[in-house]
């Protein structure tokens, strides 16, 4: 049977929320994700100005919860299935 793949991108400012991988069940896409995704826990590693942060996730046999992620100030701002 095949897999439902999604890529999905959220954004936002701060710590991303990391519990919403595990509520989720999604992963980063990418080490170059991953590595985002530690970088939000120290606010001195981005530049001056940059605010919002895009992190591609990725999810198998699921879809995102849209609302929760709204609810730690990140949104959903791409969804794309992967073949």
């Amino acid at each position: 049977m095949k897999q439902k793949r999604l890529i999905v991108t959220v954004q936002g400012a701060g710590d991303i929320p990391i519990d919403m991988l595990r509520y989720d069940r999604c992963t980063p896409e990418h080490e170059t994700d991953s590595g985002l995704i530690a970088r939000s826990f120290f606010p001195s590693a981005f530049s001056p100005g940059e605010k919002n942060t895009q992190i591609n996730l990725l999810y198998v046999d699921r879809e995102p919860t849209e609302g929760r992620w709204k609810s730690f100030g990140w949104e959903i701002v791409k969804t794309e299935k992967v073949i």
